[in-house]
């Protein structure tokens, strides 16, 4: 504030010029008062630079989020998710387990078991790229290929 603002900066230097007692109270009376006056305007300049900071398109463009989802949409959008990534995850782990056992090689990194999961998954008949995307057909793969998932894990 008293970088920007002509009154503050005035005001300033009349407090560094002020020697008497009375009027350095004054001042200080008055700086107070202005920092109060003009406290509302930077606090809605405040939280509008942080909502253009976390909208969902700024979020997308630094490529935090894949994709913004509908706020009618999210619950569906995120059961769906979670249930696929809790999948996911758990063959992965299985993956990576599997390979640290007796195999004398080196451990597969979550990175490659995700990358090897997404080659059987293209591999499949029926299955594409773009299919690997879709929560709900990932998960459906999943549950239809459970044994030979199993095989090709151990």
């Amino acid at each position: 504030m008293h970088r920007l603002d002509d009154q503050l900066k005035s005001l300033d230097a009349q407090l560094e010029a002020t020697e008497d007692s009375e009027t350095l109270g004054k001042v200080k009376a008055a700086i107070s008062d202005r920092e109060k006056s003009l406290l509302p305007v930077y606090e809605q300049i405040a939280v509008q630079f942080c909502e253009l900071h976390d909208t969902p398109g700024r979020m997308k463009a630094v490529g935090v989020i894949e994709k913004d989802v509908e706020w009618r949409d999210a619950r569906t959008y995120f059961f769906w998710r979670l249930r696929r990534k809790l999948a996911e995850f758990d063959l992965r782990k299985k993956m990576i387990e599997a390979a640290e056992v007796g195999r004398g090689v080196k451990a597969m990194a979550p990175l490659e078991a995700s990358a090897l999961m997404k080659t059987w998954f293209v591999a499949s008949p029926g299955m594409t790229e773009a299919m690997w995307n879709d929560d709900k057909i990932m998960l459906q793969w999943m549950a239809d290929n459970d044994k030979l998932l199993e095989d090709q894990v151990l």
